[in-house]
């Protein structure tokens, strides 16, 4: 039973510092004045005991000497080594106060108060970070969301608290007992694919038409020229927001896709001119989708997981585009789509705040090195879901009025540690403690036996102090002659002239008995 530690179901507040040093303090007390009465108790029955025997008188002074205390008790019985008059007694006596001081020192830590953290789970209000149902992603204001979005990572001190990788997740203010909380959190994911059947037309504006599934053939008008620019849809086209294009002048693995129309060659206008630079193009169509998920969130690391960001795999190869099972990300793809536009065209944005330049620098293309680039699925999927992602953070943190979404309340679960006490059962000075009262129980046995001494034979004195064996000296010339014989006091000569057997509560007895017989023959 000790072993589960039943006790420890009793906690008390970390606060309650009363009650913890109360119980010190009443333990170390109780225990104190159980080992006090347990020495005087055997003490006085031990030498009771001692002086209702027939031993050396020697013996009656080591044994009366040893319960000294235990410095006493071991002074005497290295004095056995040269006169063994009661080395048993005495050994028994050293036994009980080591063992006596074993219980003192141990029995206090039995039990105490241990502080612990206690876990409690409690409901704290908490901000939606994924905008509420009433929010039309369409009306956000991504001429200046999307400037601020490629500009996150250079800005130090900036806290992405509620966004991790493309996973937006709910917020709250955290306390450093706070362990762990269930959060709602919404993931962006990108289902992307390549369109087959490329062809081009040079004309006023170059135009690239593909077929996309479930739709038919559909036209796309080529206005830049980067690794990875955003194709527009043309005007006759009704499936605008279905997905995004891309026109990809990287690499691409396309094994298991030959035979299908998936390359085109076309020419570039640069400078007012038609210049004839042919290159390899694809065109990916990346249609977004959102997943609502609830996640641990560990405060103290901002872990969140797992998120279902996709892997990047080496052995990824492309596919043919499928369209997306809902229009869950209809407005994402508006947004996306929006963004990229408007920071391309602004006059007054900085370079480095294009959303296209910003979306080839998450893909791992570097412009500056014109290294060839060989991309995959998993790669476009996670940068164009990163990008939505951060897209709607930014906005909610600019709020209603910035041109962004207010956030809605919401609220979370959370796992605190609450410092606490709990009473605790200490294993060790339970085994101490049992085992010296266990041996107190055998060496009372071995001194003392059991009880079965006539009346007649209990002594008159109670101890042996200095007034007691005066009085017994006094009532007895036997033994006055004895000690008188003894020339020098030392302690070998004393207790080598008290080897000689006395019987002092039988002869205090005898003695006490022939008074009183002759004060009666007297007073008759």
């Amino acid at each position: 039973m000790l072993w589960s530690h039943p006790e420890r179901n009793v906690t008390v507040a970390f606060d309650n510092s009363v009650l913890t040093i109360g119980l010190s303090a009443f333990l170390q007390a109780f225990y104190t004045l159980y080992t006090v009465l347990l020495v005087f108790v055997t003490q006085r029955l031990a030498l009771t005991d001692s002086l209702s025997r027939s031993q050396k008188l020697t013996a009656t002074h080591d044994v009366s000497g040893a319960w000294a205390g235990i410095g006493a008790a071991t002074a005497t019985l290295w004095q056995q080594t040269k006169i063994a008059a009661s080395t048993r007694a005495t050994l028994l006596v050293f036994l009980y106060l080591s063992c006596i001081s074993i219980l003192h020192v141990a029995s206090p830590t039995i039990m105490e108060f241990q502080p612990y953290n206690a876990t409690s789970t409690t409901a704290v209000p908490s901000n939606a970070t994924w905008p509420g149902p009433s929010v039309n992603l369409t009306t956000l204001n991504m001429a200046a969301v999307g400037q601020l979005v490629p500009l996150m990572s250079s800005l130090s001190g900036l806290s992405t608290d509620g966004l991790i990788n493309s996973t937006l997740y709910d917020t709250f203010s955290k306390t450093p007992q706070m362990v762990n909380a269930t959060v709602n959190a919404t993931a962006v994911r990108a289902n992307c694919g390549l369109l087959p059947n490329l062809t081009y037309t040079n004309g006023s504006e170059l135009t690239i038409t593909a077929s996309m599934s479930g739709v038919g053939e559909v036209g796309f008008i080529v206005s830049s020229y980067e690794e990875v620019s955003l194709l527009y849809y043309n005007q006759s086209t009704q499936h605008q927001s279905l997905a995004l294009a891309y026109l990809v002048s990287t690499g691409m693995d396309i094994d298991g896709l030959i035979g299908n129309n998936v390359t085109v060659h076309i020419s570039v206008p640069s400078d007012g001119q038609t210049q004839n630079i042919w290159m390899t193009a694809y065109v990916v169509a990346c249609s977004l989708e959102v997943s609502n998920h609830e996640y641990t969130q560990e405060i103290q690391n901002g872990y969140l997981g797992p998120t279902v960001d996709q892997p990047d795999g080496p052995s990824q190869a492309w596919s043919l585009w499928t369209p997306p099972a809902n229009d869950l990300g209809t407005q994402l793809n508006q947004m996306v789509s929006t963004a990229i536009t408007l920071t391309s065209s602004c006059p007054f944005c900085a370079a480095d705040s294009s959303i296209e330049v910003y979306l080839t620098s998450l893909l791992g293309v570097n412009v500056s090195l014109n290294a060839p680039v060989t991309l995959t699925p998993n790669q476009f999927e996670n940068a164009i879901s990163q990008l939505a992602a951060q897209l709607i953070w930014t906005a909610g943190q600019f709020g209603e009025n910035g041109g962004g979404f207010t956030h809605t309340a919401s609220v979370t679960e959370v796992t605190e540690q609450v410092p606490r006490w709990r009473l605790n059962i200490q294993i060790i000075p339970v085994v101490f403690t049992f085992s010296a009262s266990f041996i107190l129980l055998v060496i009372v046995y071995l001194m003392l036996g059991v009880p079965s001494k006539p009346a007649q034979d209990v002594p008159l004195v109670e101890g042996t102090s200095v007034l007691e064996m005066l009085w017994v000296g006094a009532h007895i010339s036997s033994l006055r002659k004895r000690l008188k014989a003894i020339g020098r006091p030392s302690p070998k000569e004393l207790r080598s002239g008290g080897m000689f057997d006395v019987y002092l509560a039988k002869a205090l007895n005898l003695k006490m008995q022939h008074m009183v017989s002759s004060e009666f023959i007297r007073i008759l």
